[in-house]
C-alpha cells in the first residue's frame, strides 16, 4: 500500500505552508509516498487548515507547536509504519531541506 502525505497551504503559499511542501517532495522522491496539496482559505495549523501535514490520515504536530522540524517528520512516518528502508540518510535529508529553508528565511526571502 502506497502511504499518502497531504500538504494543506494557503493560496498562495507561505512560509510553513512551504517548508512542508518541500518536506513532502522529498519524502515522494525517496519513498514514493504519494503527495497531495491542498488549497484552503482556512487558517488552522496543524488542523484542517493551512499550514498542515497529514500523513496516514494523522495531522503532524510540531514537538514545540510552531513549525515541524525534521524529528518531528521523522517520528511520525517511523510511528506510522513507513517503509524507511531505502532511505537509511532520511533525517539527515530532512534536515538539509530544513537548513536551506532557515536560510532562505534569514535572509528575508519572501514566501
Amino acid at each position: 500500500m502506497t502511504e499518502q502525505i497531504k500538504i494543506i497551504v494557503q493560496d498562495p503559499p507561505g512560509g510553513r505552508c512551504t517548508l512542508y511542501t518541500r518536506y513532502a517532495i522529498l519524502l515522494e522522491s525517496l519513498l514514493g509516498l504519494q503527495r497531495s496539496i491542498v488549497l484552503s482559505g482556512r487558517r488552522q495549523a496543524h488542523g484542517e487548515g493551512y499550514p498542515s501535514m497529514v500523513l496516514c490520515s494523522r495531522v503532524l504536530m510540531p514537538a514545540d507547536g510552531i513549525m515541524l522540524t525534521p524529528e518531528d517528520v521523522y517520528a511520525a512516518l517511523l510511528a506510522a509504519g513507513v517503509d524507511l528502508p531505502g532511505a537509511p540518510d532520511l533525517l539527515q535529508q530532512l534536515e538539509s531541506v530544513h537548513a536551506v529553508f532557515m536560510e532562505e528565511l534569514e535572509a528575508g526571502r519572501s514566501f
